[in-house]
């Protein structure tokens, strides 16, 4: 199922997220994730170095800006903040976003992740960051 991308979006509502270690189970899981009747462009995945500038190219004075303001509540023990995103992706692990707008979306993917050896889920809804169970 398709979402439409809307610009100027600075958060990823009804979104999975993830980190992978490695690039090339990073790249496993994506395709699990198609096999398993996600599409194409509901899968983002932001590897290292790469993932970071392009993340990086797509911000505007306003995200920046967001993003300063949402620093200053951040839970970052929570693991969900966009910083502790771009830190993994700083030390070259990979980044993975799927659009899951239904529960059993949510959970489908959450278990090929972990099978691909996957950390740090999170489930960004309309308001809020669920950590997902990594077990």
């Amino acid at each position: 199922m398709s979402h439409p991308h809307t610009e100027g979006t600075t958060y990823p509502v009804h979104h999975v997220v993830a980190i992978i270690s490695d690039g090339d189970e990073a790249r496993l899981a994506a395709e699990d994730l198609r096999a398993a009747g996600f599409a194409e462009d509901d899968i983002m995945l932001y590897q290292g170095q790469e993932g970071l500038a392009a993340i990086r190219s797509k911000e505007t004075l306003l995200t920046r800006f967001i993003t300063a303001l949402e620093q200053l509540s951040e839970d970052e023990d929570e693991g969900a903040g966009r910083n502790v995103f771009l830190g993994y992706l700083q030390e070259g692990k990979t980044g993975l976003l799927i659009f899951a707008p239904h529960r059993e979306q949510v959970e489908t993917a959450r278990q090929i992740l972990l099978k691909r050896h996957a950390f740090n889920l999170h489930y960004l809804g309309r308001l809020t960051a669920e950590k997902l169970p990594e077990e």
